[in-house]
Formats: C-alpha cells, sequence, structure tokens
C-alpha cells in the first residue's frame, strides 16, 4: 500500500507540476524547466496531514485521508501547496486510482460522497485520488492568482529586467476623440534602442471620431493638441 501511495504521489506532481509550469511558469528562455529528478523524490512533497485515514458510511463504506502536499514554489519562498483527499473501499486495498482535479479546498475538508460512477469505481477495487487542479483565484486565491499571473508575464518577456517601465515600448493618452501616442523605449535604451527601428515618428496623433482604425496620422497639423497631451502624459508618467 506504501508503494502504491508513493507511486501515486510522483504521478500527481508530474500531473500538476506540467499544469502549473502552462499557468506559473518562472522559466527563462533557454532554461531547464523541470528538474525530473526532484520531481521523482516523493519527500520534496512534504506531506501534511490534516485527516488521518478514518471509516466513512454511506451507500458504500469507503476509508479517507486528507493530507496537503507541495507540488512546487510559485517564486521563490511562496510555496504552492494544494490539498488532496484519498478514497479507497472500506474492506481491501486499492489496486489503482482515478485522479480527479475539479474539487476545492473548502469541498475536500468536507468526507466525500462517491457519486454513482465512483461507487462503481470503488466497487471494483479502484480508489480515488480527489484534489484541486484549479487557477487559485477561482476558489479565493485572488492575490495569489494576481502574483503569480505577473510573475508568468515577466518569464514571457525575455528582456525582462525587474523594472515593467523598462519594457514600455509607447506612452499614449486619449482625450475627447484625440489619441497621441509617443515612442518610448524604455529606460534602458540600450536594449530597446533597436525595437522601433521601422517607426521614424516620435508621435503620432489620431482622430478617433473620423478616423477610428487609426490611418491618419495628424500630429504635424495638431502641434497643439501634441503639447497638449504630452504634458498629460508627462505629468502621469513621467513625473
Amino acid at each position: 500500500m506504501m508503494i502504491t501511495k508513493i507511486k501515486l504521489f510522483i504521478m500527481y506532481k508530474i500531473v500538476i507540476t506540467t499544469l502549473l509550469s502552462l499557468f506559473f511558469s518562472l522559466s527563462a528562455f533557454g532554461m531547464k524547466v523541470f528538474d525530473m529528478e526532484e520531481i521523482r523524490d516523493p519527500s520534496t512533497l512534504q506531506i501534511k496531514v490534516l485527516q488521518d485515514w478514518h471509516k466513512v458510511q454511506g451507500p458504500i463504506a469507503t476509508r479517507q485521508k486528507l493530507v496537503t502536499i507541495n507540488v512546487g514554489d510559485l517564486w521563490p519562498g511562496q510555496e504552492y501547496r494544494v490539498p488532496v483527499r484519498m478514497v479507497v473501499p472500506t474492506n481491501r486495498k486499492a489496486k489503482g486510482f482515478h485522479l480527479t482535479g475539479g474539487s476545492s479546498p473548502s469541498r475536500l475538508q468536507r468526507d466525500a460522497r462517491p457519486n454513482p460512477t465512483e461507487r462503481k469505481l470503488l466497487e471494483g477495487g479502484v480508489g480515488l485520488v480527489i484534489t484541486v487542479v484549479q487557477e487559485p483565484g477561482s476558489y479565493g486565491q485572488r492575490e495569489m492568482a494576481n502574483a503569480s499571473e505577473n510573475k508568468f508575464a515577466e518569464s514571457l518577456n525575455p528582456r525582462f529586467t525587474g523594472d515593467p517601465d523598462s519594457t514600455l515600448q509607447y506612452l499614449w493618452c486619449i482625450e475627447d476623440s484625440w489619441k497621441l501616442l509617443v515612442r518610448y523605449d524604455g529606460k534602458d535604451t540600450t536594449r530597446y534602442k533597436n525595437v522601433h527601428a521601422w517607426d521614424t515618428a516620435p508621435v503620432r496623433l489620431y482622430k478617433l471620431k473620423t478616423d477610428p482604425h487609426e490611418k491618419n496620422d495628424v500630429a504635424e497639423a495638431n502641434p497643439h493638441i501634441v503639447k497638449k497631451l504630452s504634458k498629460k502624459i508627462e505629468a502621469w508618467h513621467l513625473k
């Protein structure tokens, strides 16, 4: 039974780590994404038992256990733990497991009540492993979700230096029907000076009411508007 559980946790960790890499990837371009030796090491799960094995009565009697496992760090110092409820037949060992991630942390705190399909599995000797494979914001962890999204966005930019301002390519302002675009190569111009090699105009001005698709640059004909909106951009962003 212990070997089966260890194999189960290793399988679960591989699945979760793969999914997390899609949503919360911290990998840099050209760097190794997974440490497979660590993934295969069950000790890295850092299992915490919340509810030890206990019998649960119902249409089919079961034994259940609730633990949390550490599936990795979203970023250094911020571990990501998920609850896992194991459900097995009460009168025999499980000969296999059915894994599902559609639950929620609050639901997993309660003993599982297997549905008809799950009861069939249990009657056949197949245990259930119920956990959460969802974006944290979907079950109330909005702060963690937002931080993870920001980290993920940083990982998509190979030039990211830790300063969001250095990644900007344009500044813009919209007032009434006017829209002003100002070229902005970030603070580190040695990295970004070639980004706009095709664009020689330092500013572009559009009259959105008559030019919603921004095809006609009217900056030269309206220097007073350019000056006015440029001051607004400076007051808001460059102060």
